[in-house]
């Protein structure tokens, strides 16, 4: 690594002799303020045009019996930071169900029928089935 450094500081050394310099350190000339101000706009204009603001990413929990009130409290958190319709609720969850508690949501919604059951009576269901009684 000492070898590199040092081979390197002297092609700088070359280099800067080609040009006409004597000093071994690359100096800038000094910008004018007006030119240094019309880059650093013209950058940040090109980055705001670019960038896209996106929502980061929450991913639902997946349940398979266990502390259900530990799952749904991260339901709700998620439906409320996704921003997630009432009528959407029922079906998000059926998609992060393994197991046992995948096989009762089937049976929950097949018990069901045509009927359509709201979160909060699916809450009540869930808990009845797998909650510390």
């Amino acid at each position: 690594m000492g070898t590199m450094a040092q081979q390197l500081e002297f092609t700088l050394q070359k280099i800067s002799q080609a040009q006409g310099s004597s000093s071994s350190s690359r100096e800038r000339p000094p910008l004018q303020p007006d030119k240094v101000d019309v880059r650093n706009r013209e950058i940040r204009e090109d980055r705001v045009a670019t960038y896209k603001v996106h929502k980061p990413k929450h991913f639902f929990p997946t349940f398979n019996v266990g502390d259900v009130h530990k799952w749904l409290f991260k339901c709700t958190q998620y439906f409320e930071i996704e921003e997630v319709a009432d009528s959407e609720k029922l079906e998000i969850p059926s998609y992060y169900l393994d197991g046992l508690a995948l096989c009762w949501h089937q049976n929950f919604l097949r018990t069901l029928g045509d009927k359509k059951k709201s979160w909060e009576e699916y809450v009540e269901a869930i808990c009845y089935r797998f909650g510390e009684r």
